[in-house]
């Protein structure tokens, strides 16, 4: 860049650009990008899991349609293990159900876009939904909300599927 001079940030950016948090996309996808060891972090703290061995951070995963709804996914992380983990950042506004249905059908792509075609489902691997929200979604007080898949006797689902909601708002206990 010899020779080429770098412009200013004009005024009406700047405070903007000050005032970037990691609940902002822009600021939470420079955060985690590329950043093994922070969401690796995150991952565990979150999880309370420190099984987890993140091997790679990609920042805006498309998973495509060609006739159904497709997904940008904010942060998409693999384990070690297979593990496939989307941390969405959310300004969460709308009910619990939506959120629900919105964790199912992530992880549910997550699942579809790991197979080839004819793989069973069993190689797919334990999928991880992490949603972070700016306010407390469910009003319960609580900084994490932890949801796994289970039968109707209450054990857990085979296949290894599980959503964690972090109220930005709260402290981790």
């Amino acid at each position: 860049m010899k020779g080429k001079t770098i412009s200013p940030i004009p005024e009406k950016y700047r405070k903007r650009i000050e005032e970037l948090t990691l609940a902002d996309d822009i600021g939470f996808m420079r955060g985690f990008d590329g950043n093994i060891e922070g969401t690796e972090h995150l991952v565990r703290t979150l999880t309370g899991r420190d099984d987890i061995t993140v091997i790679s951070v990609q920042a805006q995963k498309h998973l495509p349609s060609i006739d159904r709804h497709s997904v940008i996914l904010d942060i998409y992380a693999e384990g070690r293990n297979g593990e496939q983990i989307d941390i969405e950042m959310q300004r969460f506004r709308g009910s619990r159900t939506e959120l629900g249905a919105r964790a199912e059908r992530y992880g549910a792509l997550l699942v579809l876009h790991s197979l080839d075609k004819g793989e069973s489902y069993s190689h797919a691997g334990e999928v991880m939904v992490i949603f972070i929200t700016d306010t407390d979604a469910f009003g319960e007080g609580r900084a994490v909300y932890d949801f796994r898949a289970r039968d109707r006797t209450g054990a857990p689902m085979p296949g290894g599927r599980e959503g964690v909601l972090h109220s930005g708002k709260r402290e981790l206990p």
